[in-house]
């Protein structure tokens, strides 16, 4: 897992723009390996100075399924919303707008 740690870092300071005091939510499903790549990640934004929180959620079932109404808030206040899923995650949802 080392490995990737180079590569989450790129995609926090790069793709992302993690910038000190934002607000991040990192969201994640109940698979193990989307658990750990969001706690890297998470550590990643925190060690940026990030606002960052970690939530994580039951596995959609669909595309475009609406997350639950806690997830939905947390994304709606975040600057900037990472999630890690296996599958489906809220990427076309209501919640991201």
């Amino acid at each position: 897992m080392f490995q990737l740690l180079k590569p989450l870092e790129i995609i926090a300071q790069h793709c992302v723009r993690i910038r000190s005091g934002e607000r991040v939510l990192l969201l994640s499903d109940t698979y193990a390996a989307s658990m750990r790549l969001a706690q890297y990640l998470f550590e990643i934004a925190l060690s940026m100075g990030a606002d960052a929180v970690m939530m994580i959620m039951p596995p959609f079932q669909v595309s475009g399924q609406e997350p639950p109404d806690l997830v939905a808030s947390a994304m709606k206040r975040s600057q900037a919303v990472i999630y890690v899923t296996q599958g489906f995650g809220p990427g076309h949802s209501n919640a991201r707008v």
